[in-house]
């Protein structure tokens, strides 16, 4: 068979570099610095390109407000063009990013950053391994610690017994808690840039267009095999371009997915409304080549995505609405591949113990070695570095 792929578009690409020097003694210079820089504008179909191999680790794209729920996993970095919030034991191994409020919940663990164009808040117990900045008020919970700076538009409050290993940097004095203990660094008045509000709702907006520009083109594609409405047993269905308006499976069934030890071969899963999986229904791939594919599309006006309690899918899954996955429900990627939600117009998010993208899409950088919640631990904070979020190839065609 001979495969046409899809060059689908780059989200955004946040630069990050240091947002002030100064002559005191700073132990972190980790403060970022917000450029939107739009890739690719539009959809382009290519014979030699490629599907991209990850997402430049982003598992999931939410236009407006996202949840995912308490003990819930993203494997990668989180935006939500709306409040964000990662519930109580959740953990983000990546940034969480919202040109709104966020909330990190009681003891969740966060392996980036968290950026907010409003108030910013972390649970009690909740770790930070890198900094947090605000354009609001920032506080950082009891016994929570963050291993970088604390950049706050608004009142910064750290808790008797939180700390912030780096910087802290605020309009006036923070409130803390232990002055003694809270700050690892120094305490000053750096200010958070000025558009860094504007920045994220400019970069939420062209994420939406881009993932609509990429779902429109891969309902473009032909179609190769139409769907029954509704999947009430167990199957198996062979690589091609599968089409349904809407597409429902029961319970407890097993749905494989066979390469036929095919190299480069893809399933695009096209619903011109919605896509929802009965509880425990399990996606499996069977006889896998290399650079193998699987994307789900929900692409009409009002499509969305449920995902029943403890599905088990590869992705990445695309809509224009919302994606929802159930209670411990899995959205994993294939060969490294981020594998995430992405929702152009709407919510996308997870319910309790939900994971969500590939292990393979962790953030891909150096993480600090050692718990933060040690004192005395010495921290590697990484470079300024630009991180890009990008949204491959997400369709080919057979």
């Amino acid at each position: 068979m001979n495969f046409i792929k899809l060059a689908l578009p780059a989200l955004v690409a946040i630069a990050f570099a240091p947002a002030y020097a100064d002559a005191r003694s700073r132990c972190v210079t980790e403060m970022p610095a917000y450029a939107v820089a739009p890739l690719v504008t539009a959809a382009a179909v290519t014979t030699a390109s490629t599907l991209g191999r990850d997402l430049g680790g982003l598992a999931v794209f939410s236009y407006t407000a996202s949840t995912m729920g308490a003990g819930s996993i993203v494997w990668g970095s989180y935006w939500s063009g709306g409040v964000i919030t990662s519930a109580a034991s959740g953990t983000v191994h990546g940034d969480v990013t919202s040109p709104l409020a966020a909330t990190i919940g009681d003891s969740a663990y966060i392996y980036g950053s968290i950026v907010s164009g409003d108030v910013l808040t972390t649970g009690d117990t909740s770790k930070v391994l890198r900094s947090i900045t605000s354009t609001g008020a920032s506080t950082v919970g009891a016994n929570a610690t963050v291993n970088g700076n604390m950049l706050a538009g608004g009142v910064a409050t750290i808790s008797a017994s939180g700390k912030v290993l780096g910087n802290v940097d605020a309009p006036a004095a923070p409130v803390l808690g232990d002055p003694a203990h809270n700050v690892g660094g120094s305490i000053g008045t750096a200010a958070v840039p000025a558009n860094l509000k504007s920045d994220l709702i400019a970069q939420n907006v062209a994420g939406g267009l881009q993932i609509a520009d990429a779902q429109t083109a891969l309902g473009n594609l032909t179609t190769t095999s139409f769907l029954a409405a509704t999947q009430v047993t167990s199957t198996t269905f062979y690589a091609g371009v599968y089409q349904a308006a809407d597409w429902a499976t029961t319970a407890d069934i097993t749905i494989t997915l066979d390469f036929q030890n095919q190299d480069n071969a893809s399933f695009v899963f096209n619903f011109t409304d919605h896509f929802v999986t009965g509880a425990n229904t399990t996606f499996v791939l069977a006889n896998q080549g290399t650079n193998d594919h699987v994307v789900w599309n929900s692409f009409s006006a009002g499509g969305y995505v449920k995902l029943g309690a403890g599905t088990k899918i590869m992705g990445p899954i695309l809509a224009t609405t919302y994606i929802a996955g159930g209670e411990s429900a899995i959205v994993s990627g294939i060969d490294g591949m981020c594998g995430g939600i992405y929702s152009a117009t709407s919510y996308a998010q997870g319910d309790a113990s939900a994971q969500i993208g590939g292990v393979g899409c962790s953030f891909p950088s150096s993480i600090p070695v050692g718990d933060p919640g040690d004192p005395g631990v010495t921290v590697a904070v990484p470079e300024p570095e630009t991180y890009a979020m990008l949204l491959g190839g997400l369709g080919a065609l057979a």
